[in-house]
């Protein structure tokens, strides 16, 4: 270890390190957004990724020049403070005293120290469902019908419930109460025959004509996990990232990401919703 003021260089890579952040963009998750509880409509996904941490959770995305920055500021630290490997089965007390006084993992985390990632994902948590099997869609196809329809009459009658009480304050015309009623029971009546139709046409298709998927992201947080494919075609999955406040930082190639396309995004690019989570399209 280098024998040196060792809060002095703490502080000075916890000032470097805001530097760095302070400089980049750091989306955060908006509690206000998105409701726990809701199911997020896949054409959505993007924008909860984009709002893409929860609370206090942060994640940037840094080039060449800020990775080079970050291994040198991880050198500073584990030549000042020791480096504790978890493969050493004996660490001398005086480092582990060091890191416990001066923690790294308050300071950052970088995220790929070796190579650059090409590709990343973000998982909520209780997770996204993403289901092709014919065997396990005949049930979701049946399932997800039967669910959509009682969620769709009971979400009718609390709109009707919230416009009679509105009416009720605002002291509005009768005939204009019975007519606004029968607009929002024709609005169900029209969702409720077209779902029927997808149903019925997906039903008897038995998977000849159509592709049909189940897809639904369910509670956008309350913390996210990340996957990430690195240029060696390596792939790591569930890489779990720092909370409070302690930033994140993902050394990536951006034009990679932005040419880069899956059968899924595709798939969502030409699907239509029959309903609740239940997309399809005509087979290429």
């Amino acid at each position: 270890m280098v024998n040196t003021d060792r809060a002095i260089v703490y502080l000075d890579i916890q000032r470097q390190i805001s530097d760095i952040t302070n400089a980049l963009d750091c989306v955060v998750y908006d509690k206000d957004i998105y409701d726990p509880n809701k199911t997020v409509d896949p054409k959505d996904i993007d924008e909860v990724r984009k709002a893409n941490m929860a609370s206090d959770t942060n994640l940037y995305l840094i080039d060449e020049d800020v990775w080079l920055k970050l291994k040198e500021l991880t050198k500073l630290y584990d030549d000042t403070y020791g480096t504790i490997n978890k493969k050493d089965k004996e660490v001398s007390t005086e480092v582990k005293k060091e890191h416990k006084k001066y923690p790294f993992k308050k300071l950052f985390k970088l995220i790929n120290p070796e190579q650059c990632a090409i590709h990343y994902k973000i998982h909520l948590v209780h997770k996204a469902q993403f289901v092709t099997d014919p065997e396990k869609m005949e049930h979701y196809i049946e399932e997800q019908y039967s669910v959509w329809c009682n969620t769709e009459n009971k979400r009718t009658e609390e709109t009707i419930e919230h416009f009679r009480n509105e009416a009720m304050l605002k002291k509005y015309d009768a005939d204009y109460i019975h007519k606004r009623e029968e607009e929002i029971r024709t609005e169900l009546a029209n969702e409720m025959l077209k779902a029927k139709e997808y149903y019925e046409l997906i039903k008897a298709d038995k998977g000849k004509k159509f592709e049909v998927v189940l897809l639904g992201y369910h509670n956008a947080f309350p913390y996210l996990s990340l996957d990430a494919r690195y240029k060696d075609q390596s792939y790591k999955q569930n890489i779990h990232l720092y909370k409070d406040g302690v930033p994140n930082f993902l050394y990536f190639d951006m034009e990679v990401w932005l040419n880069k396309s899956n059968w899924k995004e595709g798939f969502m690019q030409t699907a239509q919703r029959a309903y609740g989570n239940i997309w399809f399209r005509e087979k290429e």
